[in-house]
Order: structure tokens, then sequence, then C-alpha cells
């Protein structure tokens, strides 16, 4: 089934799934179409890496978003460790962009289920987050909605 090229956002957030577990959803800004009122929902200010679940992976990640509507772009960041706060560093230690269906380390396929990203993922990373940025109607207050996901990771040789 092939990607849906939209000049706007789903009607609602997508859920997303890294090596097929669902993945927590941490922030969302969301420009509702309907009402013309942006959706800002944070997870709760105790909420620490801890308490999110670890994905087990290889060299490699593959993320699905349960969405037929293509973002704008989609970041993964990489966290190599974790403060004694239990939340990861300021900044992140590695980001990679995939646009459209751009080549480079980003592999991009969709079928009835949504959008399938592969990237590569560095050994020493112990936290993740996924960003997803959708185009917004010309008439939301912001360019884009957005949505994140969170994981532990835990790299298998």
């Amino acid at each position: 089934m092939p990607l849906v090229v939209v000049e706007t956002a789903p009607s609602a957030p997508p859920e997303a799934s890294l090596q097929d577990h669902d993945l927590t959803r941490l922030v969302t800004r969301w420009d509702d179409p309907n009402s013309h009122q942006t959706i800002v929902a944070q997870p709760s200010p105790d909420l620490v890496t801890y308490d999110l679940p670890t994905t087990s992976v290889h060299e490699e990640i593959t993320l699905t978003i349960h969405s037929l509507v293509l973002p704008a772009f989609v970041n993964f960041r990489m966290f190599y460790t974790i403060g004694a706060d239990g939340t990861p560093n300021d900044t992140e230690d590695r980001v990679i962009q995939c646009v459209g269906t751009s080549d480079g380390p980003c592999f991009i396929q969709s079928d009835a289920t949504g959008l399938t990203i592969t990237v590569p993922i560095d050994a020493q990373t112990v936290f993740l987050t996924v960003e997803a940025f959708y185009y917004n109607p010309d008439t939301a207050q912001e360019p884009y909605s957005l949505v994140t996901w969170g994981t532990n990771i835990s790299t298998m040789g």
C-alpha cells in the first residue's frame, strides 16, 4: 500500500512500535484540524527513563508508525548515558533524521499497518527518543504537529 503524501497531519497522533513492542508516548503537540486548537500532552514530571520499557536490539532498529500519512520528517535521538536523576543527558549523542523517502541510513517502507523505518543504532545507546513531525494545515498555529516516543535500549552483540 503506498504512502499518502499530504500537506496535513493525521486527525490524531499515531501510535508507534519498535521491534514489534509498543512505544510509550512522551510529548505530543497536536493541532486538531476540526477545533483548530493545539492539544499538548506531556508525561508526568516524575517520569524517569527507568519507568519505561526496555527494547532489545541488534545493529539496527525498526520503527513502525501506525499511520499511512507520511511524516514530514522523523528524528531518532540516541543517548549513551543516563544521569543520576534518571533522565538522559540534555544533548543527544547521535541524531539520525529521516526525511520523506530519503536514502542514506534510513530504509523506509509502507504497508497496510503504516510506515516502517529501519536505521542503524549505536551499540552504546541506552535510551532512544523518536520524534515524528507532520505538516499542519495553513490555519494551524504551528507549522508541524509533533509526537515523540521513548524507550530504554539494550543492545545485543
